[in-house]
């Protein structure tokens, strides 16, 4: 699920619906990765509650990244 919204990132940039600064959500990579290894590694419930709170923090950084790629776009377009 996770690597899904990283594909689907790639496709809208490259059929040009999102701009390609919105690419900048990229940096969250390396945490989503790392809380796919603790959920692989882990079934128990207590290992795995801190993986809750961390992956809607990178829900967060991510949509926050997203929105800050479209801003800079709008605001670059606008100065062009």
């Amino acid at each position: 699920m996770i690597g899904g919204t990283y594909l689907s990132l790639m496709i809208v940039v490259l059929l040009g619906i999102a701009p390609w600064l919105t690419l900048i959500t990229i940096i969250t990579i390396p945490t989503a990765f790392r809380l796919m290894k603790i959920v692989a590694n882990n079934s128990e419930p207590h290992a795995l509650q801190p993986v809750l709170r961390q992956t809607a923090s990178l829900h967060a950084q991510f949509g926050m990244l997203f929105v800050v790629g479209w801003a800079a776009a709008w605001l670059l377009e606008a100065l062009i």
